[in-house]
């Protein structure tokens, strides 16, 4: 109680009560045993002051040549004026009891102040602006997978990269749903709410953000999860999303449209420029309708560690409200189209959740990309934790390629995997992706980045250093 006083505390009605009670309690107990003359025993208090920590240290000194207070002796003196130390008893115990509840209820309040206080940082992040989405990029992220628990130095990486536009390839979270209503998912968001070096990120790169499996609620989750209506609305809530997106029973597929930046020879671009200065962005959700996969006969197996190929025209990889919405897209004149799915597309060498899986859905997928209304395409993909750049070679020669970027926080270093279509070795440092393009010499470079030093941190000097690198023409 003094300690609370000397810090400025107000003293309670609850604070008298505790502290009458076991005052007395002590003071009519030891009053009758200290009175003893076999005992003798003085008490000091001793005030002890380190720094904020303040405390009463109670000193007794004892003749070494008495011997200790027995029971026999409390029993005696008991004898000796039972009403007494009854009353002090009762007075001691009735304090102590009222402790024992102040300090439960106390300790309750503590856990809903912290559960308060963790909820206002969230609340207060949610009320920073998210970075506005420009008109014009020349440089663009892109990454996937980024366990909330784990340091995030990436976040300060990107931020010294001055990019126009980063996108969020899923997991962008992981909050796999164990419990009815979802609670994980919701504090996944939170805590990654929290991480000053995101919220700094947050209000500095424009960003655009598609789900995959983990913050869908649901490892290789499919059509058939439960709570995936409760994983889109904490998904709309956290990136403040209010467009298209949100309409009832439809996924999180969504297109932008920006430009290229000028040239500086004259035919730059611009919103004037018309399809041949656009830079069209199309987000694919591979979750929301998808068929599930086919399961291996030989788990662990190359090429069928957990899934097997099937060739069921009658699965689905997006539904066919998704798949009319990409083919109008793919209608629509742009000079560069990045193709973002959460999963793998081109890669054959494994037996994990990637196109493959629907190959009638993957013919359909090339398809479609080969009957675009011109422009480069270029896929971007996720999931696997482990990165690499892809090609697949259409009959008439032509090349599509695929950067896949997995993951910011926890990329596999001791994977390794068959590489038919991939180019070159695999990534497995933490990475990131990045686009620069060049309207001077009319390329796309892309890049795959160190997500932070060797050394963990975002700001050494090889945080963002060339891991691999690929030039095509645009």
């Amino acid at each position: 109680l003094r300690a609370k006083l000397r810090s400025g505390g107000r003293r309670s009605s609850l604070d008298l009560l505790l502290f009458f009670l076991l005052k007395e309690g002590i003071m009519a107990t030891e009053d009758e045993l200290v009175g003893n003359p076999m005992v003798a025993k003085e008490v000091e208090l001793t005030e002890a002051d380190d720094d904020d920590n303040r405390s009463l240290v109670q000193s007794k000194k004892q003749d070494a040549t008495t011997p200790a207070m027995s029971s026999s002796l409390f029993l005696q003196n008991t004898e000796k004026n039972p009403g007494r130390v009854t009353y002090g008893l009762v007075a001691l115990s009735l304090g102590l009891l009222v402790w024992a509840i102040t300090t439960t209820a106390l300790l309750g309040k503590s856990k809903n102040s912290s559960n308060s206080k963790k909820k206002t940082v969230v609340a207060s992040s949610s009320e920073e602006e998210w970075a506005a989405l420009p008109s014009t990029v020349a440089r663009v992220g892109f990454g996937s997978c980024a366990e909330q628990a784990n340091p995030q130095p990436y976040w300060d990486t990107v931020v010294g990269q001055e990019l126009d536009l980063l996108i969020l390839g899923g997991d962008n979270v992981y909050g796999d749903c164990e419990s009815e209503g979802c609670p994980e998912l919701g504090l996944a968001y939170a805590e990654l709410a929290a991480k000053p070096s995101f919220r700094g990120a947050k209000s500095q790169v424009p960003m655009a953000a598609v789900w995959d499996d983990h913050d869908f609620g649901k490892n290789d989750g499919d059509a058939s999860f439960e709570q995936k209506d409760l994983a889109k609305a904490k998904f709309l809530e956290f990136f403040d999303v209010g467009d298209e997106r949100a309409d009832p029973g439809r996924g999180l597929y969504k297109d932008f449209r920006f430009f290229f930046p000028p040239s500086g020879g004259g035919g730059g671009g611009g919103e004037t420029a018309g399809g041949d200065s656009v830079v069209q962005l199309l987000l694919l959700d591979t979750r929301w309708d998808r068929s599930p996969f086919e399961e291996t006969d030989e788990p662990g197996a190359p090429y069928k560690e957990r899934y097997v190929a099937s060739d069921d025209a009658s699965r689905t990889m997006l539904g066919d409200g998704q798949w009319r919405w990409l083919e109008d897209r793919l209608a629509e004149p742009a000079r560069l189209r990045l193709v973002v799915s959460t999963i793998q597309v081109v890669a054959d060498g494994h037996g994990w959740e990637c196109w493959r899986m629907l190959l009638p859905e993957r013919r359909r997928l090339y398809d479609v990309l080969k009957a675009r209304n011109g422009g480069t395409a270029f896929l971007l993909t996720g999931d696997r934790h482990v990165g690499g750049f892809y090609k697949y070679t259409y009959d008439d020669g032509e090349a599509l390629y695929e950067a896949t970027a997995s993951s910011w926080t926890h990329t596999c270093p001791t994977c390794d995997e068959p590489g038919p279509n991939r180019l070159g070795d695999l990534v497995t440092f933490n990475h990131f992706a990045q686009l620069d393009i060049d309207s001077r010499t009319n390329t796309l470079n892309v890049t795959l980045r160190k997500a932070h030093a060797t050394d963990g941190s975002g700001f050494d000097t090889d945080a963002a250093d060339v891991i691999q690198a690929l030039t095509i023409d645009i």
